[in-house]
């Protein structure tokens, strides 16, 4: 993630991502507020359209929240403290092997998903 974040910092100083409501992607919506994403302030959206009040919908892999977050061009703040670094390198070594398939969710049977 790193990587991505420096390339869209190459373009903008902002980055977005939309992160599935379903339980499935709860390693990743954990994993995104760790790393600093907030939710854009526009609401769910339901396969592209936003959910508005009263609306009937299915949670499914369609039902996504969008969030964002603002690219420091500095060095980050967390880098000076011994323990934001080490709690840094906990959470990215935990979700690791989530990064390639973040936007699939877990469909194991033979073993409990996130």
């Amino acid at each position: 993630m790193d990587e991505a974040e420096r390339r869209v910092s190459e373009r903008s100083g902002d980055a977005g991502i939309g992160v599935g409501m379903s339980p499935d992607y709860g390693a990743a919506q954990h994993l995104y507020v760790v790393r600093g994403y907030v939710p854009d302030g526009k609401g769910l959206t339901s396969n592209g359209r936003p959910v508005r009040s009263g609306d009937e919908i299915t949670v499914d892999d369609g039902l996504v929240l969008y969030l964002t977050k603002t690219l420091a061009e500095e060095p980050s703040p967390k880098s000076s403290s011994p323990w934001a670094s080490s709690h840094q390198e906990t959470s990215e070594s935990l979700f690791s092997p989530l990064l390639s398939n973040v936007v699939e969710p877990c469909s194991s049977t033979e073993h409990p998903c996130g």
